[in-house]
């Protein structure tokens, strides 16, 4: 048998690096979230339904976008929403932009890879990169 060592940690077989990969590598949405909680609150509110008030309206197309993606995903985390993608769709509704405003920027942000894809229309944000479109809607604010 092969033995590894990562991180000072002896690495035995498969079921191993498995469990080190899952403790070490992998992400916990929740554990994102909860790093920019405070931040958050200060940019958006969630309604009972789960749909993404932005408290400052005149903020860059850009943004906002951004901030309905990471709204829904609060409010998935939070039990208000079944899932955390959102639809082109429901973001021209709620945010009441024009589409010809909403798709260049969800093309910015998923090129950008501050996005992703799940199916044609609907994205969900990369909760690793929400510090990151959180500065840019600081920024904005300032």
């Amino acid at each position: 048998m092969m033995k590894y060592t990562l991180m000072s940690e002896p690495i035995r077989g498969a079921d191993d690096l498995r469990e080190w990969i899952k403790r070490e590598l992998v992400g916990d949405p929740a554990e994102e979230l909860a790093k920019h909680k405070e931040r958050v609150k200060n940019l958006l509110r969630l309604t009972p339904e789960g749909k993404v008030i932005i408290k400052r309206a005149n903020l860059p197309a850009r943004s906002l976008v951004a901030l309905y993606y990471i709204g829904a995903a609060y409010a998935k985390i939070g039990g208000l929403r079944d899932d955390d993608s959102v639809s082109n769709k429901e973001i021209i509704e709620v945010l009441n932009l024009p589409e010809g405003t909403v798709h260049p920027k969800v093309k910015e942000l998923r090129d950008g890879h501050l996005i992703t894809a799940v199916k044609d229309g609907w994205h969900r944000v990369d909760y690793t990169k929400i510090g990151e479109l959180l500065d840019e809607a600081e920024r904005a604010v300032t």
